[in-house]
């Protein structure tokens, strides 16, 4: 039979304080306190983390607790302490690049979207916030296919007359000064199957070569522009190539009357069709404002034929109240669009002249007033090397031209009476596609 003896005080004889117990004890060691590791004989189970729990982040010293085990507060981190950290280890937020003393990978552009070609300009478009204009700033009733402000050219085959003026009206807070108005004069609402009205800009081959346009590796691009139409509803964008037998009529909304709205077009380039890439027509892009049937097929695709909108286009001159705004253009590789690129005034300037450029300021053959029978010859040196050989057209006294011109300047024999001198006010030359 089990017996309990509970001893309160034992004592030894020898006085040594020490009792030997023959038989194993039992009970539990809740009440053992302060016992020294050097008393402790005999192999401790391992301890791990996954036996802990409602650890509070300030009792963790070193090594790695599971999260599941953590269930106090830890404070907020932040980058200020965190220090040697290697690029590899990090996948989001923002450090101090002092608290980085590990090496960084070494950067390159293989990550980089949306940047133009090397040594390219981002924007194909020139003149695409519309501030160059040597032609004039103001047009009434312009023949179908002149140009007006620079490198912009107008279409109109319909009833209706147009002013097209270079305006100071431009959205707000985009850097933009300038933009092509077209005011209707007299108005069209009876469209014709042939009638078509809108402005274009043609892209010199070399210009859009990058593209690819007509093979299997045709490229993305992206138009974008700003807009302002008196009347609201679909209207187009025509992509052309020099044959116009390969276009592609993209659809826009204009969706508040009277209103700067910025607009996007992203396609890719048609993979079939000729499409030249010198310094011929690459590429034309036609802002469509009214269009017949003849000139509808399906919208946002590329079409075998000429073709300039779908059903459905709205009529932009409709009413001589009518007016129409445009600015902020601009074409550039990829299927994203960027902010418009603003150049320096000189740099637009330059680039224009290589299609038309006008001198104006008194040229004299010779020396003076020498006379025409003196036979000196006048050499007009062009600031920027043309296109092409284009028309020279000039105004002055006794001007008369009877030598030509080429890509590089202008060579003038006068001509007239003899004793009179020669004299230019101004010359002119355009060599526009």
């Amino acid at each position: 039979m089990a017996s309990t003896i509970k001893v309160t005080n034992i004592d030894t004889p020898d006085g040594s304080g020490n009792i030997t117990v023959d038989r194993p004890l039992s009970g539990s060691g809740a009440s053992l306190t302060s016992l020294p590791a050097a008393n402790l004989t005999g192999t401790i189970a391992a301890i791990s983390g996954a036996n802990l729990t409602a650890l509070n982040a300030t009792q963790v010293t070193s090594g790695t607790l599971p999260m599941a085990r953590l269930s106090g507060t830890l404070p907020a981190l932040n980058g200020s302490a965190l220090t040697a950290l290697n690029a590899t280890q990090l996948t989001s937020g923002t450090l101090p690049m002092a608290r980085l003393s590990g090496t960084l990978p070494a950067l390159n552009g293989s990550a980089l979207t949306n940047l133009p070609a090397s040594g390219a300009r981002a924007n194909i478009i020139i003149n695409g916030g519309m501030t160059v204009a040597q032609r004039g700033t103001s047009f009434t009733s312009p023949a179908n296919n002149a140009y007006t402000l620079d490198r912009w050219k107008f279409h109109n085959n319909s009833a209706a007359a147009f002013t097209v003026t270079q305006d100071t009206d431009v959205p707000a807070d985009q850097g933009l000064f300038k933009s092509l108005k077209l005011d209707v004069t007299t108005a069209d609402t009876s469209i014709a199957s042939g009638d078509h009205f809108g402005v274009a800009y043609r892209v010199e081959g070399r210009d859009i070569a990058h593209l690819r346009s007509g093979t299997s590796s045709a490229q993305a691009a992206t138009l974008s522009f700003w807009v302002k139409s008196t009347v609201t509803g679909t209207y187009y964008v025509a992509f052309r190539n020099s044959a116009g037998n390969r276009t592609y009529p993209a659809s826009y909304t204009v969706s508040s009357a009277n209103t700067w709205e910025q607009k996007t077009i992203s396609l890719t380039m048609d993979t079939s069709g000729t499409w030249l890439s010198d310094h011929q027509m690459g590429i034309e892009i036609r802002f469509v404002f009214m269009s017949g049937s003849t000139y509808h097929g399906t919208a946002n695709t590329w079409n075998a034929a000429n073709l300039l909108a779908a059903s459905g286009i709205a009529n932009g001159v409709s009413s001589t109240s009518n007016n129409i705004y445009l600015t902020g253009v601009k074409l550039e590789k990829g299927s994203t669009a960027t902010d418009f690129e603003h150049r320096t005034y000189a740099d637009e300037l330059a680039m224009c002249e290589r299609y038309y450029e006008k001198i104006i300021s008194e040229m004299y053959n010779g020396d003076g007033h020498t006379t025409i029978s003196g036979g000196y010859y006048i050499y007009v040196h062009w600031r920027t090397f043309k296109r092409a050989n284009g028309t020279t057209t000039s105004a002055g006294y006794q001007h008369t031209v009877t030598y030509g011109d080429d890509e590089y300047g202008f060579i003038h024999k006068p001509s007239g009476t003899a004793g009179n001198y020669i004299r230019l006010d101004w010359i002119a030359i355009d060599a526009e596609l």
